[in-house]
Parts: C-alpha cells; structure tokens; sequence
C-alpha cells in the first residue's frame, strides 16, 4: 500500500508544482523595487574629458558615452548615454543653445540645450586614426579638431561641415581665435599652426619636442600649455613666443581665462593660476580636491568646473566643490 501511495504522489507532483504557480500568478501581486532600478549619477569607471557652460548650465563628457549635466549651476544632475557608447572628447555650446560633442571615431553628436535627443554622423577621418579630440564655438560656427590633422568648420547648427585639414599627419589637440582674426591649433610634436584666412592655408610654428595640449587668447596676451608641464607665452598675440621657466613636471592638459587670472590644469590634479602670462604661476590646492588628473576647465560665474576623473568646482573662494554631491 505504502508504496502504491509513493507512486501516486510521484505522478501528481509535478502537477501540483504547476497549479501551484497558477495560484501565485493569480493571486499573488508582485511588486518592483524601484530604487534597484536607478541609474547612479557616476560609477567607478567613469572618466570626464571635456566640458562646456552656457549660463547656469554645465556639461561634461567621457568615456563611454557619458554625458553628465546640470541645468542650475550643479544643484541638480542627470546622467545619459549618446548612442554607440564611443568615447566623448570634447563638448560645444553656442549662445543659441545648440549643443556639439565630439569624440573617436570621428563621432560628432549634435543636439539642444533643452533636448534629450540627438542626431549624429560620422567625419571623414582614416580608420587607423579617427578621434576627434576638441570642438570649439567662435564666430558662429562650430571648430572641430583632431588626429591626421582634421580641422573641420561646422554650420552654426552644427550639422554641415567644410573641411579645412592640414594635409600632414599631426595630431590637433586645440584651436583657438586670436583678438586679430587669425586661426591658431596646438598640436604634437610642439607645433602650432596659424592661418591668416581662416583655415584655407596653414603655417607652422615648432616651439619643442613635446605635445601642446592647448591654447588661449586674451587681451594681446597668448598661453600655450603641453606635455612636461611646458607653458609658452606671447605678450604680441603670437608674433613672438616664450617658454615660461617650469613649474611643474605634470603634463599640463588645458588653459583657461577666469575672471583676472590665467588658469591652466593637468596630472595628479594640479591647478596653476597666475595673473599675467609672463607673471608668477601658483598652484592652488583647495582642501579635497581630487589628486587624479584634470582634462579640461571652464570658467563660470562660481569659478572654475573641472573635468577629470571626478567632475567639480574650484569656487571663486578657493574651495574645492564636487560634482554631484553626495555621490
């Protein structure tokens, strides 16, 4: 009998493992956890490389996509990801809110400050050498540079191009706008290249061995920063060139105007503020901030963002801010 009884239950277990299921299915509400669910503001990979203001709105790109933004001067964030997940370099915003970024694979993504959409299409750079590395807004057009000498003008609503490239294999890292119109790129090896029509011809200018990184133009005066910690300057608005006596063995990655004062950032996170060109560079080391590498800095009427490893502020009070908060 006992065993009769065992072989009834083997046949019908199965079926009542499937009402059973019936039974949760019907009666049994299951409910999501939201909060498993949400996308945090940074993750440990992240890596920010450009960054870009418009008002109280900031923008900073990177790795994989990432796009990180706030509309009210860092109080509140959100985080999205362009399509294709490529890289991002460099972000560009002109005075009627269009917005340009640009990255590798000759990536150039174009959108709106008031728009979580975008289109994108692809620049004519070699496979083997295709990253764009910095999109800057002047004069109502878009200037997008980058590796094998690409230079490109975009429309002021970012979505045509005209190409006006070197034709040499180097590597653009910045362009820039003299005060008396003339077009200037850094770029490796320690070139700089003018052009007084703009960008239909090109001169060279060898300041060193090493990689320039970036320049910038302000009241007659020019600073160019590199690897090596080099920094360059020109009191004649890049008639004639000087090397600053070092102060600092970091690469240098970009150069800024902020209120009264140059600001130039680099490795290990290292922030230099002077003056004047030819002045005194000093560092500046507010309480907190990260000691990894800053790629890019912004002046906004708070003080300086910084893209690095971690997004953030060097206030107008020397204090170090970061972005978001709380993260």
């Amino acid at each position: 009998m006992t065993s009769f009884l065992l072989r009834w239950l083997a046949r019908l277990s199965p079926w009542m493992f499937i009402a059973s299921l019936a039974y949760a299915a019907m009666f049994i509400q299951l409910k999501a956890d939201d909060s498993a669910l949400d996308q945090p503001l940074l993750e440990k990979r992240d890596r920010f490389f450009g960054a870009a203001a418009n008002n109280n709105a900031l923008w900073f790109v990177g790795g994989d996509g990432v796009l990180l933004e706030t509309g009210d001067g860092g109080q509140n964030w959100a985080r999205q990801k362009l399509p294709g997940a490529v890289n991002l370099q460099s972000t560009a915003v002109s005075p009627a809110g269009v917005r340009v970024v640009v990255g590798n694979q000759g990536k150039v993504f174009v959108g709106t400050v008031n728009s979580q959409s975008w289109k994108s299409y692809v620049l004519p750079l070699p496979d083997y050498a295709n990253k764009l590395n910095q999109v800057q807004f002047f004069d109502g057009a878009f200037w997008v540079v980058g590796e094998v000498g690409s230079v490109y003008r975009l429309s002021a609503d970012g979505m045509t191009w005209k190409d006006y490239s070197l034709g040499d294999d180097f590597t653009i890292n910045d362009i820039a706008r003299a005060e008396n119109g003339a077009l200037w790129l850094a770029g490796e090896y320690g070139n700089l290249f003018r052009s007084a029509d703009n960008g239909n011809n090109w001169s060279r200018i060898s300041l060193s061995e090493e990689t320039l990184r970036s320049i910038q133009f302000h009241a007659g005066e020019a600073v160019v920063v590199g690897n090596g910690g080099q920094v360059y300057v020109s009191e004649d608005g890049g008639a004639n060139w000087y090397r600053q006596p070092p102060f600092t063995a970091e690469h240098l990655f970009d150069v800024t105007r902020h209120g009264d004062r140059w600001v130039a950032v680099g490795d290990q996170g290292q922030v230099f503020a002077a003056p004047t060109a030819t002045g005194e560079w000093t560092q500046t080391e507010p309480g907190g901030m990260s000691k990894s590498f800053f790629m890019s800095a912004v002046s906004v009427d708070s003080g300086i963002a910084l893209a690095g490893k971690r997004p953030g502020l060097v206030d107008n009070n020397n204090r170090w801010v970061t972005w978001p908060e709380g993260e």
